[in-house]
Protein backbone atom coordinates (compact mmCIF):
# COMPACT_ATOMS: atom_id res chain seq x y z
CA UNK A 1 0.00 0.00 0.00
CA UNK A 2 2.96 2.16 0.79
CA UNK A 3 4.87 1.80 -2.41
CA UNK A 4 1.37 2.82 -4.26
CA UNK A 5 0.35 5.90 -2.31
CA UNK A 6 4.19 6.86 -3.29
CA UNK A 7 3.87 5.42 -6.76
CA UNK A 8 0.79 7.82 -7.09
CA UNK A 9 1.92 10.58 -5.54
CA UNK A 10 5.06 10.59 -7.42
CA UNK A 11 2.77 10.31 -10.87
CA UNK A 12 0.60 12.98 -9.99
CA UNK A 13 3.75 15.12 -9.58
CA UNK A 14 5.02 14.25 -13.58
CA UNK A 15 1.24 15.00 -14.57
CA UNK A 16 1.01 18.19 -13.49
CA UNK A 17 4.30 19.03 -14.67
CA UNK A 18 3.97 17.60 -17.92
CA UNK A 19 0.80 19.77 -17.96
CA UNK A 20 2.47 22.80 -16.67
CA UNK A 21 5.35 22.72 -19.05
CA UNK A 22 2.63 21.61 -22.09
CA UNK A 23 3.28 24.27 -24.77
CA UNK A 24 5.27 26.18 -22.94
CA UNK A 25 9.09 27.47 -24.15
CA UNK A 26 12.23 26.32 -21.61
CA UNK A 27 14.10 29.17 -22.65
CA UNK A 28 10.80 31.55 -22.09
CA UNK A 29 10.20 30.19 -18.69
CA UNK A 30 14.31 30.81 -18.00
CA UNK A 31 13.73 34.60 -19.45
CA UNK A 32 10.88 35.24 -17.42
CA UNK A 33 12.47 34.48 -14.19
CA UNK A 34 15.46 36.06 -14.85
CA UNK A 35 13.36 39.33 -15.51
CA UNK A 36 11.42 39.32 -12.10
CA UNK A 37 11.65 41.73 -9.92
CA UNK A 38 13.85 40.28 -6.98
CA UNK A 39 13.74 43.29 -4.76
CA UNK A 40 10.36 41.53 -3.55
CA UNK A 41 12.24 38.54 -2.14
CA UNK A 42 12.76 40.50 1.54
CA UNK A 43 9.04 41.30 1.10
CA UNK A 44 8.09 37.42 0.36
CA UNK A 45 10.46 36.55 3.58
CA UNK A 46 8.83 38.99 5.54
CA UNK A 47 5.49 37.49 4.90
CA UNK A 48 6.75 33.72 4.92
CA UNK A 49 7.13 34.82 8.79
CA UNK A 50 4.27 36.11 9.77
CA UNK A 51 2.53 33.09 8.32
CA UNK A 52 4.83 31.05 10.36
CA UNK A 53 4.65 32.82 13.51
CA UNK A 54 0.36 32.84 13.12
CA UNK A 55 0.17 29.27 12.32
CA UNK A 56 3.02 28.69 15.74
CA UNK A 57 0.71 31.09 18.00
CA UNK A 58 -2.46 29.16 16.47
CA UNK A 59 -0.96 25.56 17.24
CA UNK A 60 -0.24 26.88 20.71
CA UNK A 61 -3.38 27.74 21.15
CA UNK A 62 -4.85 24.54 19.45
CA UNK A 63 -2.49 22.39 22.05
CA UNK A 64 -3.98 23.96 25.03
CA UNK A 65 -6.02 21.64 26.58
CA UNK A 66 -2.95 19.21 26.35
CA UNK A 67 0.01 21.54 27.76
CA UNK A 68 0.63 24.89 27.99
CA UNK A 69 3.39 25.69 25.83
CA UNK A 70 4.58 28.95 24.17
CA UNK A 71 4.88 29.83 20.43
CA UNK A 72 8.36 29.37 21.23
CA UNK A 73 8.37 25.79 22.43
CA UNK A 74 6.26 24.82 19.57
CA UNK A 75 8.13 26.40 17.00
CA UNK A 76 10.90 23.86 16.51
CA UNK A 77 8.47 20.74 16.72
CA UNK A 78 6.40 22.49 13.85
CA UNK A 79 8.97 24.09 11.28
CA UNK A 80 10.35 20.75 11.39
CA UNK A 81 7.40 19.00 10.66
CA UNK A 82 6.59 21.36 7.58
CA UNK A 83 10.46 20.32 6.56
CA UNK A 84 9.69 17.33 6.43
CA UNK A 85 6.93 17.35 4.06
CA UNK A 86 9.18 19.39 1.81
CA UNK A 87 11.55 16.65 1.66
CA UNK A 88 9.43 12.89 2.32
CA UNK A 89 6.67 11.19 0.54
CA UNK A 90 3.27 10.95 2.04
CA UNK A 91 3.33 13.95 5.03
CA UNK A 92 5.74 12.00 7.00
CA UNK A 93 6.38 15.21 8.47
CA UNK A 94 3.42 15.10 10.35
CA UNK A 95 4.88 12.50 12.27
CA UNK A 96 8.11 13.99 12.71
CA UNK A 97 5.91 16.80 14.21
CA UNK A 98 4.08 14.92 17.04
CA UNK A 99 7.46 13.16 17.32
CA UNK A 100 9.39 16.16 18.23
CA UNK A 101 6.96 17.40 20.34
CA UNK A 102 6.29 14.23 22.19
CA UNK A 103 9.82 13.84 22.78
CA UNK A 104 10.20 17.48 24.00
CA UNK A 105 7.32 17.72 26.47
CA UNK A 106 4.79 15.50 28.21
CA UNK A 107 2.01 15.62 25.90
CA UNK A 108 -0.08 12.79 24.43
CA UNK A 109 1.48 11.95 21.00
CA UNK A 110 -2.43 10.59 19.95
CA UNK A 111 -3.69 14.49 21.37
CA UNK A 112 -1.20 16.11 19.06
CA UNK A 113 -2.32 14.11 15.71
CA UNK A 114 -5.38 15.18 16.79
CA UNK A 115 -4.68 18.78 16.69
CA UNK A 116 -3.14 18.55 13.31
CA UNK A 117 -5.94 17.12 12.32
CA UNK A 118 -8.21 19.94 13.53
CA UNK A 119 -5.76 22.61 11.72
CA UNK A 120 -6.33 20.46 8.52
CA UNK A 121 -9.91 21.04 8.78
CA UNK A 122 -10.20 24.94 9.42
CA UNK A 123 -7.34 25.42 6.78
CA UNK A 124 -9.36 23.59 4.28
CA UNK A 125 -12.33 25.65 5.67
CA UNK A 126 -10.78 28.99 5.42
CA UNK A 127 -9.47 28.32 1.88
CA UNK A 128 -12.85 27.79 0.60
CA UNK A 129 -13.95 31.02 2.47
CA UNK A 130 -11.75 32.77 0.24
CA UNK A 131 -12.11 30.55 -2.70
CA UNK A 132 -15.22 32.20 -2.56
CA UNK A 133 -14.78 35.46 -1.76
CA UNK A 134 -12.36 35.79 -4.61
CA UNK A 135 -15.15 34.24 -7.38
CA UNK A 136 -17.99 36.16 -6.03
CA UNK A 137 -16.33 39.46 -5.72
CA UNK A 138 -15.54 39.51 -9.67
CA UNK A 139 -18.33 37.89 -12.02
CA UNK A 140 -16.30 38.33 -14.78
CA UNK A 141 -13.62 35.89 -13.09
CA UNK A 142 -15.88 33.27 -12.72
CA UNK A 143 -16.69 33.68 -16.44
CA UNK A 144 -13.06 33.73 -17.28
CA UNK A 145 -12.07 30.54 -15.19
CA UNK A 146 -15.30 28.06 -15.92
CA UNK A 147 -18.65 29.99 -15.17
CA UNK A 148 -21.16 28.94 -12.76
CA UNK A 149 -20.59 25.28 -12.79
CA UNK A 150 -16.73 26.17 -10.98
CA UNK A 151 -18.87 28.12 -8.50
CA UNK A 152 -21.05 25.36 -8.07
CA UNK A 153 -18.36 23.28 -7.28
CA UNK A 154 -16.97 25.41 -4.97
CA UNK A 155 -20.38 25.59 -2.72
CA UNK A 156 -20.80 21.91 -2.95
CA UNK A 157 -17.41 21.34 -1.60
CA UNK A 158 -18.20 24.31 0.98
CA UNK A 159 -21.25 22.46 2.11
CA UNK A 160 -19.22 19.13 2.41
CA UNK A 161 -16.85 21.20 4.63
CA UNK A 162 -19.79 23.00 6.85
CA UNK A 163 -20.89 19.24 7.51
CA UNK A 164 -17.66 17.69 8.76
CA UNK A 165 -17.14 20.81 10.87
CA UNK A 166 -20.93 20.01 12.09
CA UNK A 167 -19.79 16.28 12.72
CA UNK A 168 -16.56 17.60 14.57
CA UNK A 169 -18.23 20.03 16.70
CA UNK A 170 -20.41 17.22 17.66
CA UNK A 171 -17.23 15.13 18.22
CA UNK A 172 -15.61 17.56 20.71
CA UNK A 173 -18.89 18.23 22.61
CA UNK A 174 -20.40 15.32 22.95
CA UNK A 175 -17.99 12.74 22.69
CA UNK A 176 -19.76 10.02 24.41
CA UNK A 177 -23.11 10.63 22.38
CA UNK A 178 -20.75 10.71 18.73
CA UNK A 179 -19.10 7.62 19.72
CA UNK A 180 -22.04 5.83 20.51
CA UNK A 181 -23.51 6.40 17.63
CA UNK A 182 -20.06 5.52 15.68
CA UNK A 183 -20.67 2.32 17.40
CA UNK A 184 -24.11 2.24 15.92
CA UNK A 185 -22.91 3.07 12.27
CA UNK A 186 -19.90 0.44 12.63
CA UNK A 187 -21.89 -1.91 13.96
CA UNK A 188 -24.11 -2.41 10.86
CA UNK A 189 -21.08 -2.28 8.80
CA UNK A 190 -20.49 -5.96 6.91
CA UNK A 191 -17.31 -7.48 6.29
CA UNK A 192 -15.30 -5.00 9.27
CA UNK A 193 -14.34 -7.58 12.16
CA UNK A 194 -14.84 -6.90 15.65
CA UNK A 195 -11.62 -6.01 16.31
CA UNK A 196 -10.96 -3.41 13.79
CA UNK A 197 -14.70 -1.64 15.09
CA UNK A 198 -13.36 -1.63 18.84
CA UNK A 199 -10.05 -0.33 17.30
CA UNK A 200 -11.73 2.55 15.67
CA UNK A 201 -13.73 2.86 18.61
CA UNK A 202 -10.55 4.27 20.68
CA UNK A 203 -9.14 6.00 18.09
CA UNK A 204 -12.19 8.05 18.31
CA UNK A 205 -12.03 8.27 22.37
CA UNK A 206 -8.75 9.07 22.36
CA UNK A 207 -8.76 11.21 19.18
CA UNK A 208 -10.68 13.70 21.31
CA UNK A 209 -7.95 14.89 23.49
CA UNK A 210 -6.88 17.26 20.76
CA UNK A 211 -10.37 18.83 20.18
CA UNK A 212 -10.55 20.05 23.55
CA UNK A 213 -9.44 23.56 22.86
CA UNK A 214 -12.35 24.42 20.18
CA UNK A 215 -14.52 23.86 23.76
CA UNK A 216 -13.37 27.59 25.20
CA UNK A 217 -15.13 30.36 23.17
CA UNK A 218 -12.24 32.84 23.33
CA UNK A 219 -9.73 30.25 22.64
CA UNK A 220 -11.88 28.76 19.60
CA UNK A 221 -12.69 32.67 18.46
CA UNK A 222 -8.61 33.12 18.22
CA UNK A 223 -7.83 29.94 16.55
CA UNK A 224 -10.65 30.54 14.16
CA UNK A 225 -9.71 34.33 12.93
CA UNK A 226 -5.68 33.39 13.22
CA UNK A 227 -6.91 30.70 10.18
CA UNK A 228 -8.19 32.66 8.28
CA UNK A 229 -5.59 35.80 8.68
CA UNK A 230 -2.47 33.40 7.70
CA UNK A 231 -4.57 32.21 4.38
CA UNK A 232 -4.83 35.94 4.07
CA UNK A 233 -1.39 36.60 4.54
CA UNK A 234 -0.22 33.76 2.43
CA UNK A 235 -2.26 35.04 -0.48
CA UNK A 236 -0.40 38.02 0.24
CA UNK A 237 2.90 36.55 -1.41
CA UNK A 238 0.95 35.03 -3.92
CA UNK A 239 -0.06 38.84 -4.77
CA UNK A 240 3.83 39.73 -4.28
CA UNK A 241 4.87 36.73 -6.44
CA UNK A 242 2.68 37.82 -9.26
CA UNK A 243 3.53 41.54 -9.42
CA UNK A 244 7.40 40.19 -9.40
CA UNK A 245 6.12 38.79 -12.93
CA UNK A 246 4.11 42.38 -13.72
CA UNK A 247 0.95 40.15 -13.27
CA UNK A 248 -1.08 41.98 -11.97
CA UNK A 249 -4.97 40.67 -11.87
CA UNK A 250 -5.91 42.21 -8.93
CA UNK A 251 -6.56 41.34 -5.42
CA UNK A 252 -9.19 38.77 -5.75
CA UNK A 253 -7.54 36.71 -8.69
CA UNK A 254 -4.76 36.22 -6.39
CA UNK A 255 -6.65 34.93 -3.10
CA UNK A 256 -8.26 32.83 -5.98
CA UNK A 257 -4.84 31.51 -7.15
CA UNK A 258 -3.39 30.73 -4.00
CA UNK A 259 -6.62 29.15 -2.63
CA UNK A 260 -6.57 26.37 -5.95
CA UNK A 261 -2.85 26.40 -4.75
CA UNK A 262 -3.38 25.52 -1.85
CA UNK A 263 -5.99 22.58 -2.08
CA UNK A 264 -4.16 21.16 -4.70
CA UNK A 265 -1.37 20.57 -2.41
CA UNK A 266 -3.90 18.99 -0.11
CA UNK A 267 -3.70 15.70 -2.63
CA UNK A 268 -0.92 13.23 -3.00
CA UNK A 269 2.34 14.30 -4.75
CA UNK A 270 6.10 13.78 -4.36
CA UNK A 271 8.09 15.75 -2.01
CA UNK A 272 7.41 19.44 -1.75
CA UNK A 273 3.96 19.56 -4.18
CA UNK A 274 5.91 20.40 -7.05
CA UNK A 275 4.29 19.93 -9.93
CA UNK A 276 0.67 20.65 -8.43
CA UNK A 277 1.67 24.09 -7.63
CA UNK A 278 3.18 25.57 -10.98
CA UNK A 279 -0.08 23.41 -13.13
CA UNK A 280 -2.37 25.16 -10.41
CA UNK A 281 -0.77 28.84 -11.45
CA UNK A 282 -1.22 27.69 -14.89
CA UNK A 283 -4.64 27.11 -14.52
CA UNK A 284 -5.84 29.88 -12.60
CA UNK A 285 -3.97 32.61 -14.62
CA UNK A 286 -4.03 31.84 -18.32
CA UNK A 287 -7.99 32.40 -18.90
CA UNK A 288 -7.31 35.44 -17.10
CA UNK A 289 -4.61 36.67 -20.42
CA UNK A 290 -1.58 35.50 -18.46
CA UNK A 291 0.88 33.40 -20.73
CA UNK A 292 1.77 29.90 -19.69
CA UNK A 293 5.26 30.97 -19.59
CA UNK A 294 5.18 33.73 -16.80
CA UNK A 295 2.48 31.95 -15.43
CA UNK A 296 4.57 29.47 -15.05
CA UNK A 297 7.84 31.40 -13.88
CA UNK A 298 5.90 33.10 -11.01
CA UNK A 299 4.56 29.86 -9.70
CA UNK A 300 8.68 28.60 -9.66
CA UNK A 301 9.17 32.09 -7.79
CA UNK A 302 6.45 31.62 -5.03
CA UNK A 303 7.02 27.93 -4.68
CA UNK A 304 10.70 28.41 -4.15
CA UNK A 305 10.45 31.44 -1.69
CA UNK A 306 8.23 29.28 0.60
CA UNK A 307 10.04 25.95 -0.29
CA UNK A 308 14.08 26.90 0.73
CA UNK A 309 13.49 29.38 3.47
CA UNK A 310 11.42 26.67 5.49
CA UNK A 311 13.60 23.78 4.71
CA UNK A 312 16.66 25.73 5.74
CA UNK A 313 15.55 26.83 8.99
CA UNK A 314 13.71 23.31 9.46
CA UNK A 315 16.99 22.27 9.21
CA UNK A 316 18.38 24.06 11.25
CA UNK A 317 16.07 23.49 13.88
CA UNK A 318 16.80 19.72 13.73
CA UNK A 319 20.45 19.84 14.24
CA UNK A 320 19.70 22.01 17.35
CA UNK A 321 17.17 19.38 19.21
CA UNK A 322 20.09 17.40 18.08
CA UNK A 323 18.27 14.84 15.86
CA UNK A 324 19.61 13.91 12.02
CA UNK A 325 16.98 13.53 9.23
CA UNK A 326 17.62 9.70 8.75
CA UNK A 327 16.89 9.01 12.68
CA UNK A 328 13.99 11.00 13.14
CA UNK A 329 12.27 9.49 9.95
CA UNK A 330 13.34 6.08 11.22
CA UNK A 331 12.24 6.91 14.64
CA UNK A 332 8.64 8.04 13.23
CA UNK A 333 8.46 4.29 12.14
CA UNK A 334 9.48 2.67 14.51
CA UNK A 335 7.18 4.45 16.86
CA UNK A 336 3.99 3.54 14.04
CA UNK A 337 5.22 -0.36 14.33
CA UNK A 338 5.95 -0.38 17.80
CA UNK A 339 1.64 0.91 18.58
CA UNK A 340 0.79 -1.23 15.51
CA UNK A 341 1.90 -3.91 17.13
CA UNK A 342 0.55 -3.37 20.58
CA UNK A 343 -3.15 -3.17 19.09
CA UNK A 344 -2.80 -6.30 17.31
CA UNK A 345 -2.00 -7.86 20.37
CA UNK A 346 -4.68 -6.76 22.08
CA UNK A 347 -7.25 -7.72 19.38
CA UNK A 348 -5.62 -11.31 19.77
CA UNK A 349 -6.68 -12.02 23.44
CA UNK A 350 -9.88 -11.89 22.58
CA UNK A 351 -11.56 -13.65 19.40
CA UNK A 352 -14.80 -11.83 20.01
CA UNK A 353 -13.41 -8.45 20.50
CA UNK A 354 -14.93 -7.88 23.63
CA UNK A 355 -11.48 -5.39 24.30
CA UNK A 356 -13.11 -2.04 25.94
CA UNK A 357 -12.52 0.51 23.48
CA UNK A 358 -11.43 2.64 26.74
CA UNK A 359 -8.05 0.27 26.37
CA UNK A 360 -7.11 1.21 22.59
CA UNK A 361 -7.60 4.97 24.14
CA UNK A 362 -5.14 4.56 26.89
CA UNK A 363 -2.30 2.50 24.64
CA UNK A 364 -2.62 5.22 22.02
CA UNK A 365 -2.27 8.22 24.47
CA UNK A 366 0.32 6.50 26.30
CA UNK A 367 2.08 5.57 23.14
CA UNK A 368 5.20 7.96 22.30
CA UNK A 369 4.07 8.49 18.59
CA UNK A 370 0.62 7.62 18.01
CA UNK A 371 1.03 7.09 14.07
CA UNK A 372 -1.56 4.37 12.91
CA UNK A 373 -1.21 5.62 9.34
CA UNK A 374 0.06 3.74 6.59
CA UNK A 375 1.79 6.92 5.40
CA UNK A 376 3.59 7.42 8.26
CA UNK A 377 5.16 3.55 8.48
CA UNK A 378 7.82 1.85 7.03
CA UNK A 379 9.58 4.87 5.29
CA UNK A 380 12.90 2.79 6.57
CA UNK A 381 13.77 -1.16 7.26
CA UNK A 382 16.67 -0.46 9.72
CA UNK A 383 14.98 1.81 12.61
CA UNK A 384 17.68 3.22 15.26
CA UNK A 385 17.23 2.82 18.50
CA UNK A 386 14.83 4.99 20.95
CA UNK A 387 17.46 5.58 23.06
CA UNK A 388 19.33 6.86 19.51
CA UNK A 389 17.30 9.84 19.74
CA UNK A 390 18.44 12.83 21.87
CA UNK A 391 16.95 16.24 22.64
Amino acid sequence: MRILKIGAGVGLTILCLWLAFRGTSPANVAAKLAGADYRTVPIMLGLLAVVFAMKTYRWALILRPLARLSSREVFPALIIGFMGNNIYPLRLGEGMRCLVLAKQYPVSAVGVLSTLFLERVLDVTSVLILLLVSLTALPDLQDAIGGAGLLTAVWTAAIAITIAVAFMILYVFRTDYFIRAAEKVIEVLPFVPESSKVRVEGLLEAGSLGMGTLRDPVLATQIVALSLGQWVVVSATAYTALRAFDIDVGVAASLMVNSVTALGVAAPSAPGFFGIVQYCFRLCLTPLGVSAENAVAASWYYHLCHYVPVTVVGLFFLHRVGMSLSRLSEAVEKEGEELNSELESMQKTSAHGDIRRVDYAETIANSSVAINFESHINMGEQPAPKNDISL
